[in-house]
């Protein structure tokens, strides 16, 4: 009996003290994916002392592309607080690009030249044609300008922009949810060579994707569409009350184990 009253007090103890780490730990993982990034997606604090991102180093998990401005004898900067312009030596300030197209909070994915004055721009936002001189940015795919919308936006755009190659004078750009997908002369969508079935049948998803896909919730894209991305709130919902819940509970209990001594 003795041992069943320890047991149990150490599991409330335990229960108590690691109540609210899994309410802060819950709370900040329900915004790590839409539709609740979206709330934090353009906002910053600043870096807490003694974390992974306290570093000497300002370079520190902000460097995402570099590119080689020839026409301007420049170097351009992706970081991630914007792009950023740098002369040849490296031994000036940087200076901002005055108007820049929109990078997802992910980062740049490409950043390639379209000739002497422009840059292909994309990542999880879109793909930006963008005149680093003259600030013009459009949308490369239909040509409209970029025009900064006003309040919370979400950080991921029509068009996922994760990667891009060239071969000869074919070029394709990858998309995260659709693949490889060619850019014709036109500008216009074809598909990818499809993976041939000996590859693919010899290749099976691994656990990490796997772990991912539930991780996510898009495990359950087939059955209710886009709503999926609604899994890791409702769940982060569920354990918070769970938890807070479950400690209530346990604080009416104690308090009148604690009045009865009193008395």
């Amino acid at each position: 009996m003795k041992t069943k009253k320890q047991n149990l007090h150490w599991h409330n103890v335990v229960g108590y003290v690691f109540a609210l780490f899994l309410l802060i730990n819950t709370f900040s993982g329900m915004h790590l994916r839409p539709p609740l990034l979206i709330a934090i997606a353009s906002k910053q604090v600043g870096i807490i002392p003694g974390t992974h991102l306290d570093s000497p180093n300002p370079w520190f998990d902000k460097l995402r592309r570099i590119h080689w401005d020839a026409a301007n004898q420049r170097y351009i900067f992706s970081t991630t607080d914007g792009f950023y312009f740098a002369e040849e030596s490296l031994s000036k300030k940087l200076t901002l690009a005055p108007s820049q197209p929109p990078v997802s909070v992910m980062g740049c994915n490409v950043l390639e030249p379209l000739g002497a004055d422009f840059l292909m721009v994309g990542s999880f936002s879109g793909m930006y044609v963008w005149n680093p001189q003259t600030g013009m940015a459009a949308d490369f795919f239909s040509g409209q300008p970029y025009r900064a919308p006003q309040g919370m936006v979400n950080p991921i755009g029509a068009n996922t922009v994760a990667g891009f190659v060239q071969s000869n004078k074919r070029s394709w750009w990858f998309d995260y949810s659709g693949g490889a997908i060619e850019l014709n002369a036109q500008n216009e969508k074809s598909t990818f060579s499809a993976m041939p079935d000996e590859i693919r049948k010899a290749a099976p998803m691994s656990l990490w994707n796997v772990a991912l896909e539930i991780h996510t919730g898009r495990i359950f894209e087939h059955l209710v569409g886009s709503f999926y991305i609604l899994f890791v709130p409702l769940a982060g919902i569920c354990l918070m009350l769970v938890i807070i819940s479950g400690f209530f509970l346990w604080w009416m209990v104690f308090r009148k184990k604690r009045e009865k001594r009193i008395k």
